[in-house]
């Protein structure tokens, strides 16, 4: 009679599986940092610097409009902008998205952002850049939570959560609301100017 003996222990392929997954993880979660990093560097270049230091109030004296792609935009008006101190025009058709209806010869109060970009108000220039800086935070949280567990966040990580210092689990997934209710927030505002 043979007899079998049975290990609790897993053997070398049942460790090389789970250290794949773990490597696996880790590319995910640098691919996700880079992309936190990405999107952050955007939110504070369009919805902070660019806003502040290069943008020029003026009027754009509409042309013509068409419907615009979202509710909060219904028309997309184009015609010519001219600074407020009229050094600076833009005759090529500056293109801005409104919610009141226009038409041809009204003026609409705008901020040029830069060249091709203009808004109706700093306001809503800065609440459209900064979405880009809150994404990023929406990403940073699963990107950590990759690097640092080797796990992609869900029901089955709950281990690896466990075995992680405390403050890590409070710093990690708190990102992640942040960053969506900062979303919520530049949309609502983004949408009310």
């Amino acid at each position: 009679m043979v007899k079998s003996e049975v290990s609790g222990t897993p053997g070398p392929a049942a460790g090389r599986g789970r250290g794949m997954r773990a490597f696996g993880a880790r590319l995910i979660g640098l691919l996700l940092l880079a992309l936190a990093l990405g999107l952050g560097y955007a939110g504070v270049v369009s919805g902070i610097q660019e806003p502040f230091s290069k943008s020029i109030a003026g009027t754009i004296t509409v042309e013509r409009c068409a419907e615009g792609d979202t509710r909060r935009a219904p028309q997309e008006c184009e015609g010519v902008f001219v600074s407020d101190d009229g050094k600076t025009k833009d005759s090529d058709f500056a293109e801005v998205e409104t919610e009141e209806p226009y038409v041809k010869g009204d003026r609409i109060d705008v901020v040029q952002i830069d060249t091709y970009s203009y808004e109706t108000s700093l306001t809503s220039a800065v609440a459209a850049g900064l979405r880009y800086l809150f994404g990023g935070l929406c990403a940073l949280g699963p990107a950590l939570f990759c690097l640092i567990a080797g796990r992609w966040p869900g029901p089955r990580a709950a281990g690896a959560l466990r075995s992680l210092p405390p403050a890590f689990s409070w710093m990690t997934f708190p990102l992640v609301g942040v960053g969506l209710l900062g979303l919520i927030v530049c949309g609502i505002v983004k949408g009310a100017t």
